[in-house]
């Protein structure tokens, strides 16, 4: 059990370099700002707009980054729902990369949301130049997709815990790279 109350600045997908980018510039504020214990960030597509690599990795631990995750099967099994109340301080969804607006704190203490949403590019379709991403809808042929390159917002959340590791309140965090 933490020792002392602890805030999380979660940050959603990094998407490209562009999201990689508009995460290191807004970082500073960022901690000045909220203060937190640890900032985590989803770095599954931060590589091109897929995957991670070592070096990018490195820049983000670099920059003050505590914790990377990655993936989105963490729940694929429901018996693991139960284990869960309670016991996790909070359950960060971050993938369809579109924020949600159902932040809450739930019975036992865990801050939820569904989405976070992404850091990168919002003037595309998820991240990606629009053209390619209706092209590819509209044929149905592979097509390679570009991270775009206007936009760029950052998405987070501000998580409060008490001295037991539960969530007192979560908080959105939705900012323009201006």
């Amino acid at each position: 059990m933490p020792d002392a109350p602890a805030t999380i600045l979660f940050v959603g997908d990094l998407v490209g370099g562009l999201g990689r980018r508009t995460l290191l510039g807004l970082l500073p504020a960022l901690r000045e700002r909220h203060d937190p214990t640890f900032v985590v960030v989803n770095g599954e597509n931060v590589a091109g707009g897929l995957g991670i690599t070592p070096k990018i990795a490195d820049e983000l631990l670099a920059a003050g980054v505590d914790v990377i995750t990655l993936g989105n099967h963490a729940y694929h099994r429901k018996e693991i729902y139960p284990y869960l109340d309670g016991r996790v301080t909070a359950c960060v969804g971050t993938h369809t990369h579109v924020p949600t607006a159902d932040a809450r704190l739930l019975p036992g203490g865990t801050a939820y949301i569904t989405d976070v949403g992404m850091t990168g590019p919002r003037g595309g379709v998820i991240g990606v130049q629009k053209e390619l991403a209706i092209e590819r809808f509209l044929t149905q042929m592979p097509v390679k997709f570009e991270t775009a390159a206007d936009d760029p917002w950052l998405n987070a959340v501000v998580i409060e815990a008490d001295d037991a590791g539960r969530a007192t309140s979560i908080e959105q965090v939705l900012l323009p790279d201006s």
